[in-house]
């Protein structure tokens, strides 16, 4: 049974504080561990572990990437998300959960990370005191139900699809703009639910906010958002929808707040 080293990382957090944000489990695994780690096996820790979501970082070449000193070394990465449910195309939270983790307690000292994913390649960077990830590649569908979502009073929902078959949801999106005359200085609020993923009610969705930014961004006439998620912890999320043509850069903090070992 491989014994690993797993990490419970905040993303999106208030201000740096640990018991706000999205919790993430992230495991890093080396050419050593990548031979007895089956996808059935990855799945069943996801679902032990029971966060929304986890997160497997690996060398892209593990024959030539031997030993765990990789995770310092190397500034490109293979990683995969999994709910307690389902692998996910797409999670921002568990990918600003992974960098931080290279970032900060493997030392890694580069200046980007390219993580490739099954939504593409995304680059997450150090800026600004914050932990950037770039959200590239959500498909057109995506996209498209951010843009066409129903306006009802300053309410939007919205649907993220999944890869899975055309009766499989991917998850429920709700927003709204803010109270006029509200602190915070928030432009917008949402709140994400993804039950059919075994995530009744995700804590802060880095993806969500990749779709909601472009729709925001022509309401309000600003390409530079900020949000909220009010979910019972709570969480901030920075974007700009102009960073480059096709991509929405979503940044936001992140805490460490766990280091365990366990074997499966």
């Amino acid at each position: 049974m491989p014994r690993l080293t797993l990490r419970k990382v905040n993303a999106f957090t208030t201000g740096g504080v640990a018991a706000t944000g999205n919790p993430a489990a992230v495991c890093l695994l080396d050419a050593a561990l990548l031979g007895s780690m089956p996808d059935s096996l990855r799945q069943s820790i996801a679902a032990d572990i029971g966060l929304s979501e986890t997160a497997y970082v690996e060398p892209l070449d593990a024959a030539s990437s031997p030993g765990p000193d990789v995770f310092k070394q190397l500034d490109t990465f293979r990683l995969r998300w999994f709910t307690p449910a389902a692998e996910v195309p797409l999670c921002g939270h568990a990918t600003l959960a992974s960098a931080a983790t290279l970032f900060t307690e493997c030392g890694n000292p580069a200046p980007t990370l390219h993580f490739h994913t099954l939504s593409g390649i995304l680059s997450p960077a150090l800026q600004l005191g914050r932990q950037g990830l770039e959200a590239l590649a959500l498909d057109a569908a995506a996209l498209e139900a951010a843009g066409s979502a129903d306006y009802m009073g300053g309410l939007i929902v919205s649907t993220l699809p999944s890869t899975g078959s055309a009766d499989f949801m991917g998850g429920l999106i709700i927003s709204t703009l803010p109270s006029k005359g509200e602190a915070g200085g928030y432009d917008f609020h949402s709140r994400f639910f993804g039950p059919w993923l075994g995530v009744p009610e995700d804590p802060v969705t880095g993806s969500a906010h990749a779709v909601l930014a472009p729709y925001y961004a022509a309401v309000l006439r600003k390409q530079q958002l900020f949000a909220r998620q009010c979910s019972a912890r709570g969480g901030d999320v920075w974007m700009d929808a102009a960073a480059q043509p096709g991509r929405v850069l979503v940044s936001g903090e992140a805490a460490m707040e766990q280091t365990w070992e366990a074997e499966y």
